[in-house]
């Protein structure tokens, strides 16, 4: 089921498309590093340096940001049809009376969007981060991009396996739109969370980033990978960091427990896909 679902995204021509878009984004994004490093080369002084590095690192992040994006959208549109497309098209009825359970379809199903994601993100992830250091010489503590680097990881599990299951109850249609709308509240939670935390509404805000991040973790996913690129890089993150960064910024990043809660509910969510699918009247 794994290799029929790659087989699937292949004839949607969603990995060339993704390709192509994928590098013309590189190709803006080093572009720009290079234009920023021949300006700083023209004046080297200790201002211009730390001017360099501070600019490298809100670089660094919004590359993150936009790739982050990226990975969510590709997941969702990529997932969006699988099981409730495959009812439509009549796929699934030549599938389904082999000798194979239905939930063996489900996770080879998910197994096969998963991997596909987990393989876009780390090149994204691992590109992004080369280029700044190459065009920028900007600093990298490989123990923290390790750390940022399994972050990213686990958004795309999550979002495949969200959307996996929206598609077993709802239309292509409705399930990309109710997936997309989730992700935008888990990231509208973590923006109002960062935003308060600069006032005196810390806890009003830490509240409702919780709630939404107990939802739809993907966003609290990327405050813990931005986290761990900027601090593992040497800025020390606070106010001003997180003035400076404005909405790329990660003022309080998700503990190690959290993460933890993001495994089990990758496993809660698979095995709610699994009961919803082989009871589900086809």
């Amino acid at each position: 089921m794994m290799l029929l679902t790659w087989r699937e995204i292949l004839r949607r021509r969603v990995f060339l498309v993704t390709v192509l878009l994928t590098g013309v984004f590189l190709g803006l994004y080093g572009w720009g590093l290079s234009y920023m490093a021949r300006v700083s080369a023209r004046s080297p002084s200790v201002s211009n340096l730390l001017d360099q590095y501070l600019q490298g690192a809100g670089l660094l992040v919004a590359g993150v940001f936009f790739a982050n994006f990226m990975v969510a959208f590709l997941v969702i549109f990529s997932s969006a049809g699988t099981i409730s497309g495959e009812i439509e098209s009549g796929i699934l009825y030549s599938i389904l009376p082999r000798p194979v359970e239905r939930w063996e379809v489900y996770l080879g199903k998910w197994a096969g969007l998963a991997i596909w994601g987990l393989l876009y993100a780390g090149v994204l992830f691992w590109a992004l981060v080369s280029m700044v250091h190459l065009f920028l010489d900007f600093p990298l503590d490989i123990a923290s991009l390790l750390r940022a680097f399994f972050a990213l990881e686990l958004m795309p599990l999550a979002l495949s396996a969200v959307t996996l299951l929206g598609s077993a109850y709802l239309p292509t249609l409705g399930n990309g739109v109710a997936v997309t709308l989730l992700y935008g509240l888990g990231m509208l939670g973590g923006l109002m969370e960062q935003f308060m935390s600069l006032g005196s509404s810390s806890q009003v805000g830490e509240k409702m980033g919780l709630v939404t991040s107990l939802l739809m973790p993907s966003d609290a996913l990327y405050r813990r990978m931005v986290y761990e690129v900027t601090a593992g890089s040497g800025i020390p993150v606070g106010d001003s960091t997180a003035r400076m960064l404005g909405p790329f910024a990660s003022l309080n990043a998700p503990s190690d427990a959290f993460l933890v809660y993001v495994g089990v509910y990758i496993v809660a969510v698979l095995l709610w896909g699994c009961f919803r699918f082989a009871r589900r009247d086809i």
